[in-house]
């Protein structure tokens, strides 16, 4: 993927930041990827295109189920982690996920569904699809999660506690705020309608398999897809974010068999019409910004009026 950003995409090596869980690099435990998103976001400027890849294991957790993704540590970055980055994203600038993991439909909190569950033109893109042939899948599941956090606290098998207690009680500050402080993370809203984009490798309640690309590589079936729409050609035509998931279904449930699988797209209906990881559209505004000048019209007709 590094590769392909920089040969295809047109991102430069110095501004791409990889955590991976080889010997030698950075780990990507939820600390680590928190602080390296935060810095993107803060040193963002306007027309800037952040992207963040993640590829790995994926689970729901909490009261509604939520997704998040599993960090190497264990620790959970939810939904709700990933709406507060994205309300932070300056103006004229977009920020794309690709989340190549489990359960990774709605992993930001309260985004538009453009391609979901549901949805017609998905479902004509299934079509004469077969099985998924029995693929390994990327779900951590909770077991075993919360048998590893109880392991580190001393906890035996028969002591009832919820895992959102145990990750708190494991990494502190570094936790959820949807486990922290379940009550603020329930009034988070979204404030930007243009900014966040999420490209999910399923719906919440699917499981992301794992393939192997055209030199017989192990990588996540959705990251295939999405390289296989950018190699397949010698020069790559950008593709909108709508049609990228769309090809991304098809390549999924025709090309490879796996039709238990069902990329998504979250974002506004501007950016579904976006080119994928293209430039952000100009004079992206606040919904806030919005308010302030239907009202300041509204005293204007009033005005008038008297």
């Amino acid at each position: 993927m590094r590769k392909v950003l920089q040969s295809h995409l047109g991102f430069q090596a110095e501004n791409i930041h990889v955590l991976t869980d080889k010997t030698g690099n950075t780990m990507p435990t939820a600390r680590n990827i928190k602080r390296a998103l935060d810095a993107m976001v803060s040193r963002a400027k306007a027309g800037d295109t952040l992207l963040f890849y993640f590829s790995g294991h994926g689970s729901k957790t909490g009261d509604k189920q939520e997704p998040a993704i599993v960090a190497s540590d264990f620790n959970f970055i939810t939904s709700v982690d990933f709406r507060i980055l994205v309300n932070r994203v300056p103006p004229a600038v977009t920020f794309t996920i690709v989340a190549d993991s489990c359960c990774s439909g709605e992993l930001i909190d309260k985004e538009k569904p453009q391609i979901g569950p549901g949805s017609p033109r998905a479902e004509a893109a299934a079509a004469e699809s077969s099985s998924d042939g029995g693929s390994r899948n990327r779900m951590m599941p909770i077991e075993s999660v919360v048998e590893y956090l109880k392991n580190l606290t001393g906890k035996t098998e028969s002591d009832e506690v919820s895992i959102g207690a145990l990750l708190v009680e494991v990494f502190g500050e570094d936790a959820s705020l949807m486990f922290r402080d379940p009550q603020m993370a329930n009034a988070v809203r979204p404030l930007k309608p243009d900014q966040g984009i999420l490209l999910s490798a399923c719906q919440k309640d699917e499981l992301a398999c794992e393939d192997v690309n055209d030199r017989r590589m192990k990588c996540g079936a959705f990251t295939n897809a999405l390289l296989n729409q950018i190699l397949r050609s010698g020069q790559y035509k950008r593709l909108t974010n709508r049609d990228t998931v769309m090809n991304a279904r098809i390549f999924l449930q025709k090309g490879r068999k796996i039709d238990k699988q069902h990329p998504c797209l979250y974002c506004s209906d501007q950016n579904a019409r976006a080119l994928f990881l293209g430039k952000p559209p100009p004079n992206t505004k606040n919904i806030d910004d919005d308010e302030k000048e239907e009202e300041e019209e509204e005293e204007e007709e009033e005005e008038e009026e008297v």
